[in-house]
């Protein structure tokens, strides 16, 4: 019996699960992945603080789509499938533009591999802004590659190692900070949607711990 090559390939891509934003991200496109397992670098503070882990408590679907989503981050086509993934999102939308990609509600950039794969998807969507946080501090090898249209934030807490912090990139600062970083940053009111510092400025944010 014949199989579709092609039939098989949207059926890997459709897999994946993109959600369109919640009410604090109305109109975004956002990629997630498990929480913690996908942390390498998480510090204890944010293991214990961490929002990203609540929803996969409270909503039964939340988990399995995210460990989907990490199944196919792992796959050599990864780039491939989330460049069509997201050509096909954009082009069918209706209400919104889906200008704007948020990489990781929940998870990280767990490898270099893996954000390797990344930087390629970026680069071949110039017209989309996409927004990342991270504490992976390898991400400092790729400085000189990162492209204009991805706002990269170097993600700190009370008890990160200062030798990992990336000072090249903008810091996202959770809470009290000061033995770490003491400097004037712009205030994160949980508007994402009205607000867009974090897509359409690199200045320092601070974020309250709630």
């Amino acid at each position: 019996m014949y199989i579709s090559t092609k039939n098989l390939k949207m059926k890997a891509v459709e897999e994946m699960h993109i959600s369109t934003g919640n009410k604090k991200m109305e109109g975004f496109l956002i990629w997630s992945l498990p929480s913690k397992l996908t942390c390498p670098y998480k510090t204890e503070m944010c293991a214990n603080k961490c929002y990203a882990r609540k929803a996969e408590y409270l909503y039964p679907q939340t988990l399995p789509s995210r460990q989907k989503n990490f199944e196919a981050s792992q796959k050599p086509e990864f780039a491939k499938d989330m460049i069509a993934f997201i050509t096909k999102k954009v082009k069918n939308a209706k209400k919104y533009k889906f200008d704007k990609f948020r990489i990781h509600e929940s998870g990280d950039f767990y490898n270099r591999e893996y954000f390797e794969k990344w930087l390629e998807v970026v680069k071949a969507l110039p017209n989309i802004t996409f927004l990342a946080f991270t504490k992976s501090p390898f991400v400092r090898e790729y400085l000189d590659q990162l492209p204009e249209n991805f706002h990269l934030y170097y993600s700190i807490w009370e008890d990160t190692k200062k030798e990992n912090i990336v000072w090249e990139l903008p810091l996202a600062i959770a809470g009290n900070c000061d033995k770490l970083y003491k400097k004037e940053t712009f205030e994160c009111k949980g508007e994402c949607g009205k607000c867009l510092h974090c897509f359409t400025s690199r200045r320092d944010v601070h974020f309250k711990i709630h």
